[in-house]
């Protein structure tokens, strides 16, 4: 499979560009940041801190996980009084961190990571999750 391919099929973006594009907008777009190997997670407020966390931490491969809390409602009851509503809509990309460049994969495999299926189990589904393709969540990165 040729190089070209592979970066037509994965959104690749700029480590550098990507963590500033992050800080410029996690506020505002509701940003959270999830590094898992390093068990860090930043939430909007924090996000100044990714540019530390990703020196730190990638000097080889490592997961991120970005989610934007949108304002649609899900299916997931904030509690057992219906009166209190229902948790809001989580958007999931995912993709490997680097150096030099992020690369982002595709919706399905992201789904296929968070929600894994067995031979002997059904896919469960996080119900307040819906993962998407990374420009979905960094429209003006791509």
């Amino acid at each position: 499979m040729s190089l070209d391919y592979y970066h037509q099929r994965n959104k690749v973006a700029d480590t550098f560009a990507l963590v500033q594009y992050l800080v410029d907008n996690a506020e505002a777009k509701n940003l959270t940041v999830c590094l898992p190997s390093s068990g860090k997670t930043l939430l909007p407020q924090d996000m100044y801190l990714l540019p530390l966390a990703v020196a730190e931490s990638v000097h080889a491969s490592e997961a991120i996980i970005i989610k934007e809390t949108t304002k649609i409602s899900s299916f997931v009851p904030r509690s057992d009084d219906p009166s209190d509503g229902y948790m809001p809509m989580k958007l999931i990309a995912a993709g490997m961190i680097e150096d030099d460049f992020t690369d982002f994969l595709p919706r399905d495999q992201v789904k296929a990571s968070f929600e894994p299926a067995s031979p002997n189990k059904p896919r469960v589904p996080i119900k307040d999750y819906s993962y998407v393709d990374a420009d979905r969540i960094l429209r003006d990165l791509f």
